[in-house]
This record gives structure tokens, C-alpha cells and sequence, in this order.
């Protein structure tokens, strides 16, 4: 067997091989269960972004407007709480009653059912149900307006959008900018006195309110503090790329040599269920080797402390990934999820 002696930094971990090279892999292993037979995710948190992002990869804002309010080219219609039925006979039906100028055949039942989760949450209705740090941002985002602007991906003008990327926006960023200090953002709590380039101003609705109602460091605390920034920067943490400028020391079983199993130097946090050295960390806290799942295997448990949760990096397996968007999963080594924390029940 062989032994890991495992460095933890604010942002990567590191592992020095002290033994042999790994021993044989064991059978691949589908850690999905608890999906019965289907593959569609079952969580709506994660359903309402895999359609937020299929709505922004299919390029639907073109014609149906950012918002799903309709009217942005060949008349399209409103398609906010648009059903699972009706989006599935105009988008891949066949019929000429159900034309539609860009059919999407090749989508799945998963994919034409997360778009539906999706639309719905934009009604201005009931927000998705749920305590995680996830929904309620998720909600922040839609409630105040910013998909507008930025868009389904939060990227703005990098897709065509008229609002700056804010995707991995920190708390003190959203304060700054909906406090005034942005000049010509459309949503601030104060209506300026001089207008910005026939840019028309709104009076912050009560969502926006919320989110600049008490300023950084307003709790003594320093930092920022505020509950509902804090949630709203979370959510686009969790949409944002993984940002450029990380580094990876590949592990090559090679004795002595120090490698990266998890992180790449930058501080955060962008997605769970895929290799570990492509995501990020944020202070991992502890770390230990434990046989997780029970399959003979030691695992790598992570205390990811600033991310708020408990992590398993799968160190010399080749699992599956849970399927995404309806696509299959996916084969990959070093994988991690997430077991309890933040989004886990």
C-alpha cells in the first residue's frame, strides 16, 4: 500500500508518493445511485441552471429576450413557466403546426425538463424551494433583475449581453455597484440626478434593496458580512469558469515527488462531480485518508473550510461522473464530490 503525505494550503493540495507505484485499479464504479433508472438530475436548484445554461447555449435570448419575456426578433412570444409539453412539441416535434426556426431534435427529455425548470423560476413567482446557499442565491439573481444584463451564464458582454461579467463577483463588488458607485448601472438604490447615455434608471426593487442595505463592514466584523450578498456571490461563484492562472503539478508514481490531487492554487469555488485539479478550493482546513464508500480503496477527505463542506477526492479510481444536462457521464480519475456541506442534505 501506499502512503500520502498531504499538504493543505489556502488552495491546492499537494501529495508526496512515498511508496510504490499505485497498485491495480479496481473495477470502475458508478457512484450514482439513488437516480432509479433515469439520468436527469432530480435536485431544481441544479435542473433551474443546467436550463439557465441551456437557454444561453441555444442562443434562445436572441429571439425570447434574456428575461423569457419575448418581442427581441421574429415576434417570438413570451416564454416564461413555459411547460415541459409545449417546449418539447415546438422545439423537437416534426409537425408543421409546431414550427419553430430552430428546432432542437437532438435534445433530451432531461434537457427540454431542466429548460422548463427554468422558465418557471422566471414568472416572478414562487422563488425555488430550498435553505442552500445555491437556491437562494440562484433566487437573488433572478428576483433582482441581473439576468438581464448579464445574462444566463453571467457573463454579459462576453456572450452579447449589455452588463458586465459578474460571474465570481465578490460581495463588496455587488454592494459597490448597486450603492451608486457604478456609474450608469440601471438598478441602484438611489435614482442619480444626472441621467447616464439615455440609460433609464429603476428604482431598486426590494430584491436590489435587500442586497444594499447594509454596507461592508457595517457589523464591525471588516469583510463584508451581508447575508444576502454573501448568497448572491456564492451562486456566482458557482456559475463562473474556473479562472485562468492556476497551477497543476501532475502526479506521475514517481517516489518522493510532490503533485497536485485537488485544487490549482486559486482560491473558490466553480463545480463538484469532475476532476479535482479543474475545480477549486478555498482553505482546506484538514485532511485525512479514509475508505469512504467502503470499496477497499483509500479516499482523500477533504475539509474544505471557506467552501463550507466536506469533500472525497477518489485518488486511484476511475469513476463516473453523474450526468449533466442530460448528457451521459463521464470517465475520469481524481475525481471529488461533495458528501456534506453546503448544497448536501
Amino acid at each position: 500500500m501506499k502512503a500520502f503525505h498531504v499538504l493543505a494550503g489556502p488552495t491546492v493540495l499537494a501529495a508526496v508518493i512515498l511508496g510504490a507505484g499505485c497498485p491495480p485499479q479496481p473495477p470502475v464504479t458508478n457512484r450514482n445511485a439513488g437516480n432509479g433508472n433515469s439520468n436527469c438530475l432530480t435536485d431544481a436548484t441544479l435542473r433551474a441552471i443546467a436550463g439557465m445554461q441551456f437557454y444561453a447555449a441555444n442562443g434562445c435570448a436572441a429571439c425570447h429576450c434574456n428575461g423569457a419575456e419575448g418581442g427581441c426578433n421574429l415576434t417570438a412570444p413570451g416564454i416564461q413557466g413555459a411547460p415541459q409539453t409545449s417546449l418539447d412539441a415546438r422545439l423537437r416535434s416534426s409537425q408543421q403546426q409546431s414550427a419553430h426556426p430552430v428546432k432542437l431534435s437532438g435534445a433530451s427529455d432531461c434537457e427540454i425538463g431542466n429548460l422548463a425548470v427554468f422558465l418557471g423560476t422566471l414568472t416572478g413567482g414562487t422563488p425555488l424551494q430550498g435553505t442552500s446557499s445555491i437556491t437562494r442565491g440562484y433566487n437573488l439573481y433572478i428576483q433582482a433583475g441581473c439576468i438581464a444584463c448579464h445574462l444566463a451564464s453571467g457573463q454579459g458582454v462576453n456572450q452579447g449581453g449589455a452588463g458586465n461579467a459578474i460571474a465570481g463577483s465578490d460581495p463588496v463588488n455587488i454592494y459597490s455597484v448597486l450603492a451608486g458607485d457604478v456609474r450608469c448601472h440601471p438598478v441602484r438604490v438611489e435614482i442619480p440626478a444626472d441621467p447616464c447615455d439615455n440609460i433609464t434608471y429603476i428604482a431598486a426593487n426590494e430584491t436590489a434593496r435587500q442586497l444594499a442595505d447594509t454596507p461592508p463592514g457595517a457589523g464591525g466584523e471588516g469583510g463584508d458580512t451581508d447575508p444576502e450578498r454573501q448568497l448572491l456571490a456564492y451562486f456566482l461563484s458557482f456559475i463562473a469558469p474556473p479562472p485562468a492562472g492556476g497551477v497543476v503539478e501532475p502526479c506521475n508514481n514517481i517516489s518522493g515527488q510532490i503533485c497536485t490531487v485537488a485544487g490549482n492554487g486559486i482560491g473558490g469555488y466553480v463545480r463538484d462531480d469532475t476532476v479535482a485539479t479543474s475545480t477549486l478550493l478555498y482553505y482546506p482546513h484538514e485532511v485525512a485518508l479514509a475508505d469512504w464508500d467502503g470499496d477497499g480503496t483509500l479516499d482523500l477527505v477533504v475539509d474544505d473550510w471557506n467552501n463550507h463542506r466536506i469533500r472525497v477526492v477518489f485518488i486511484d479510481q476511475n469513476t463516473m461522473t453523474a450526468p449533466r444536462m442530460g448528457a451521459p457521464g463521464q470517465l475520469v480519475r481524481g475525481r471529488i464530490i461533495s458528501i456534506a456541506g453546503t448544497d448536501k442534505t
